[in-house]
């Protein structure tokens, strides 16, 4: 996501704070360091929760935060993403305290206040410019659901093996396998018991059709909702990723469905970062499979650092790529 979309959405809460005073405590989740010294700047301590990160997690330390009296999150992706958040955010709010929901305009801001109204008695418009808005709800109202409340659960075929799989809103291909990891599926080629790196893991459903080949499974991932999915779809080792200096130890095969987007924009930095990483955590006959659109030029750098490159399948909108040490 560029900056200048980030510096323009969180300008909305940012501004309507100035000049306000405001005691207790207050959580940011997905803002800006801005929207957390303008928080601090009004009079309230401030706390964060990082879904997504070097220091993500799947909910709120209760511990360390406790009930707040403000919450600022920054709007997610999707409808039913946004409710689940809703719902656990709402779970930390001291009684009389307030959430404010800030976003842009094409991310779906707008329309954000029905969804809001679901746990919220009071919701109302604090601020509309910049192409963004500022809701703010109070008086909960209502069940507040716990996160594995939002599960979907469906099975899939892929390559002939049936996967059982459980997903959470706002995790990549929430509900389905998508088609670029089923054509990576039906062209992976993993020896038994080999030691596999599953980079950028989603909610684990690679290492969900590796379960039969190895048991030695690793899959990190940024995002703290897809590592929780991750766990109960298939045994391994998952653990909270921002690229490679956060992986420990070698593998013998790398495999990777790279995400190419951020939110509205398209962004190639992770499948980048893959490229320029994997050698140097492959064992000494490792091997790197990925997938990646059709379209994009991958062929040059993966020569630069592999001896034998080859493309294993090429369906006009997906190619698997596989790299020997």
């Amino acid at each position: 996501m560029s900056e200048e979309r980030e510096e323009r959405v969180n300008a909305v809460l940012i501004d309507a704070l100035e000049g306000v005073s405001i005691s207790g405590a207050a959580l940011v989740v997905g803002g800006s360091d801005g929207v957390a010294r303008a928080l601090a700047t009004a009079g309230l301590a401030v706390h964060r929760w990082d879904r997504f990160g070097r220091n993500a997690t799947a909910l709120p330390d209760s511990g360390s935060v406790g009930s707040v009296d403000r919450i600022a999150l920054r709007l997610p992706r999707g409808r039913r993403n946004l409710l689940a958040m809703v719902h656990v955010l709402a779970a930390r709010l001291a009684d009389g305290g307030r959430l404010w929901l800030h976003g842009a305009n094409d991310e779906g801001i707008k329309s954000s206040d029905s969804t809001l109204r679901e746990v919220f008695g009071e919701v109302e418009k604090i601020d509309s410019r910049k192409h963004g808005r500022l809701w703010a709800a109070s008086s909960r109202t209502g069940d507040l659901r716990d996160l594995w409340d939002f599960v979907t659960r469906f099975e899939a075929n892929v390559g002939g093996r049936t996967l059982e799989v459980q997903t959470l809103p706002g995790v990549f291909a929430d509900g389905r396998v998508d088609e670029g990891t089923e054509r990576l599926l039906q062209s992976l080629n993993v020896e038994p018991g080999a030691r596999v790196l599953d980079f950028g893991c989603g909610a684990g459903v690679i290492g969900a059709w590796l379960r039969d080949v190895t048991e030695q499974i690793t899959g990190y991932d940024i995002d703290a909702w897809a590592l929780a999915c991750a766990e109960r779809n298939a045994p391994g080792t998952y653990r909270v990723c921002d690229g490679w200096s956060d992986v420990e130890g070698t593998f013998d095969h790398i495999v990777s469905n790279p995400p190419f987007h951020v939110g509205k924009d398209t962004d190639f930095r992770v499948m980048d970062d893959l490229i320029a990483g994997a050698r140097d955590r492959l064992s000494r006959h490792g091997k790197l499979t990925f997938v990646c659109p059709a379209t994009t030029s991958v062929h040059a750098a993966l020569k630069e650092r592999f001896k034998d490159v080859r493309c294993l399948s090429d369906d006009r909108r997906y190619k698997v790529w596989e790299a020997k040490a």
